[in-house]
């Protein structure tokens, strides 16, 4: 299931009172689709990671009162107001048996000892796969059972929604165009150090954020850390291609709109992102749309010409400015001429 569908479906069951468990790869956005989820909803959450607890944690300790034995619960559990918190029982397949069986009784009973759940407080688990290769117990049956299973696919197009607006560089953007499969790739026979995720690509951006070509190439040891060898190595030449392609201020600020960015199509990637990162930054949006639409409609193939323009619609710029882009001629002209209709 992709991101922007496991989001409404976690709302759902949430309505419902299921508790959920999302599976998936590391790093593909599982526990970040849940802090969504909380934000959106203005909902508090509780991230308990299972892994670091011992299995007598969730019950906690024993106080005598009275001649018994009272059990004192940990204070990292809820107890927010009615219907404002959300429970999230992270790595969940990462924690011991004896841990896991420590939470049968809060996933299906919604106590445990002689805590209670807040009312309408919502869980939710997320976890890896056993073909993940992670560290990963196997869920006994009753545990399995007590949840709502879904599974979570890797989407370049979803990914970029969020991209647009995350302040992700257009390099790592147009890389990602002409290499879609290196958004999520893991193969356990040749990655035995690190390899990309969606939040491998997250930390990337946060070392070339500031100068995108010059640092990249300059913290190539770093990136090859983060994504792998191979990866790493060609994203490095994707941006000494870049480093070479035309100056694309040329174009977003109507100097020279006759510009050519060659025919390999490696090139074009490149400079399609480099043309929307360059309008993203513009002072001057709508000046910087027009020309960006006009380059895309008269210098590129259709196929660069909408992605182009795509990818800039999936920024916050474009979002809001929307209205004043709307009924520009150009733009009105590039959807009928290619029969594209872009909404913010």
């Amino acid at each position: 299931m992709r991101i922007p569908e496991l989001k409404e479906k976690i709302k759902t069951c949430m309505e419902s009172q299921i508790p959920v468990l999302i599976l998936g790869a590391p790093g593909t956005g599982k526990s970040q689709a849940i802090r969504q989820v909380a934000e959106e909803q203005k909902r508090g959450m509780v991230d308990l990671r299972l892994p670091l607890l011992n299995p007598v944690d969730l019950r906690g300790i024993p106080v005598a009162q009275d001649g018994q034995a009272h059990w004192w619960a940990p204070s990292f559990l809820p107890r927010g107001e009615k219907n404002t918190d959300i429970l999230l029982l992270d790595e969940i397949t990462s924690a011991p048996p004896a841990v896991q069986v420590a939470g049968y009784q809060l996933v299906l009973d919604r106590k445990v000892g002689e805590y209670t759940l807040p009312e309408g407080c919502s869980i939710l688990a997320a976890g890896n796969r056993q073909n993940d290769k992670a560290i990963v117990y196997e869920m006994s049956s009753a545990l399995r059972n007590r949840f709502l299973h879904i599974e979570v696919d890797v989407n370049l197009d979803d990914w970029k929604d969020w991209a647009g607006t995350a302040g992700i560089s257009h390099v790592i953007i147009s890389f990602l165009n002409f290499k879609p499969e290196y958004l999520f790739y893991f193969d356990h026979k040749k990655h035995k150090q690190n390899f990309p995720t969606p939040r491998s690509w997250e930390f990337v951006n946060r070392i070339i954020a500031n100068k995108p070509i010059t640092s990249a190439i300059q913290n190539a040891e770093l990136i090859q850390g983060l994504l792998g060898e191979g990866v790493a190595t060609e994203f490095i030449a994707y941006c000494r291609i870049i480093g070479k392609l035309p100056n694309p201020e040329d174009v977003i600020l109507g100097s020279n709109m006759g510009v050519s960015c060659g025919s390999e199509p490696s090139v074009r990637y490149a400079f399609c992102g480099a043309l929307t990162g360059c309008a993203e930054r513009a002072k001057d949006s709508v000046k910087a749309f027009k020309n960006l639409v006009t380059y895309c409609t008269n210098g590129l193939p259709v196929e660069f010409a909408v992605l182009a323009l795509k990818d800039f619609a999936r920024t916050d710029v474009f979002k809001k400015n929307y209205q004043k882009f709307a009924y520009l001629p150009e733009w009105t002209a590039f959807c009928a001429k290619f029969g594209v209709l872009v909404h913010a």
